[in-house]
């Protein structure tokens, strides 16, 4: 069925591929434009921003609060005058733009949200509480044991209250999980708007692996708190027993952590951290090897890292945490286990080392999960049916 194609404005803060959100984005964007979509993409000047041919790139200074709000508003009415989008499609703005823009925009063309991050929807921007738990509440009043004092801080976090707030105009918000389709329920969402769309697609075309035959486990993901690459190394220094190599793909703020325990530990001949790669290499590492372990702590609110590498046809060992329970089934095609329980994360990992016959059975089962679940035909379709309800309301 030809369908009409539409002039599409992409907004998101960051104009280079970052992280997964990003990642997906960009190949969002290159396979709309395939399809014979006008895309158009609105960022913030950076130096890293690398633009992509054939589609028309924009780039304006940021202002997420008041002071240069109405400056902003007529650089993007500029924007919106060359390109007369039909749609315009939010993703990560909250560093970007500021609720008055926001608004604006809302009120004038068909907007839809992506939502990749649940601290967007929060007033610290974090969703952990002062004594580092997890929050799992609305922002209203509960929020006031986290308010701050200090008035740049407090002032920082009201400018996020007025923008969650607005946010709530747009016509029509895509969500990667269960888990944040409920979390932006219980924030004032109205169920009509939300639609489940993940952030990713299966790429049919990359190899696969042979979990059977590698010892190599992968952790793959930024080097921070939140993400529990020490955990991981907690967990692996109770399986010294066992014949097992690790790689580390990624970089951050707890690299020099990272690197003083593989010392302490005397882990240097198991452990080599690779560094941050570009997506395009990132499959070589995914062939190579037997499964990967993903032991985020933060509630995710999809785990783009785990779907690549059930793509690979390898199983995922992760903690239970946000959305990554929407393709991961314990048992199935990988091991679930219990939000940083060291002990039982180190158990899982010996239960797939001991076991190559399981890793190739769950290995295989993943593969099939994501390309029977996560086709990029499908993706597009459902991407165009929210346009088009974005469009009609």
């Amino acid at each position: 069925m030809n369908r009409k194609q539409l002039r599409i404005l992409f907004c998101h803060w960051r104009g280079w591929p970052f992280g997964g959100g990003e990642i997906y984005l960009f190949k969002l964007m290159r396979a709309l434009r395939e399809q014979g979509h006008r895309i158009s993409f609105l960022t913030q000047k950076d130096a890293l921003n690398e633009k992509i041919g054939g589609i028309s790139w924009h780039e304006i200074a940021p202002a997420p609060g008041w002071r240069n709000a109405k400056a902003q508003w007529r650089a993007i009415c500029s924007v919106l005058g060359q390109e007369t989008p039909d749609v315009l499609h939010l993703h990560e703005t909250n560093a970007f733009l500021g609720p008055y823009v926001v608004h604006q925009l809302c009120r004038r063309t068909p907007s839809v949200l992506t939502l990749h991050f649940a601290g967007a929807l929060c007033l610290n921007g974090t969703r952990y509480l002062n004594d580092g738990g997890i929050c799992r509440h609305p922002v209203g009043p509960r929020c006031i044991r986290c308010l701050s004092i200090h008035p740049g801080r407090a002032r920082k976090m009201l400018l996020q209250w007025l923008w969650v707030n607005r946010l709530k105009n747009v016509r029509c918000v895509t969500v990667g999980s269960g888990w944040l389709k409920s979390f932006c329920m219980r924030n004032g969402f109205p169920p009509e708007k939300l639609f489940d769309l993940a952030p990713y697609w299966h790429e049919p075309e990359r190899g696969m692996a042979r979990p059977e035959k590698s010892r190599d486990m992968l952790f793959v993901g930024r080097l921070r708190d939140n993400k529990g690459a020490l955990h991981l190394l907690y967990a692996l220094a109770r399986l010294k027993d066992l014949e097992w190599r690790l790689l580390i793909v990624g970089e951050g703020e707890q690299k020099d952590r990272i690197c003083d325990y593989i010392r302490e530990r005397g882990l240097q001949d198991r452990i080599s951290l690779v560094g941050t790669v570009p997506n395009e290499t990132i499959w070589s590492y995914y062939v190579r090897g037997a499964f990967l372990v993903f032991p985020s702590l933060f509630p995710e609110t999809f785990g783009i890292a785990g779907t690549e590498a059930m793509s690979a046809g390898l199983p995922v060992i992760a903690y239970d945490a946000g959305g990554i329970s929407d393709w991961l089934v314990h048992g199935r095609n990988g091991l679930m286990v219990h939000r940083g329980d060291v002990q039982g994360l180190s158990q899982a990992i010996r239960q797939l080392l001991e076991n190559p016959g399981l890793r190739q059975s769950m290995g295989r089962t993943a593969h099939e999960d994501m390309s029977s679940r996560y086709s990029r035909s499908s993706h597009i379709r459902q991407l165009y049916n929210i346009y088009e309800k974005a469009l009609v309301r």
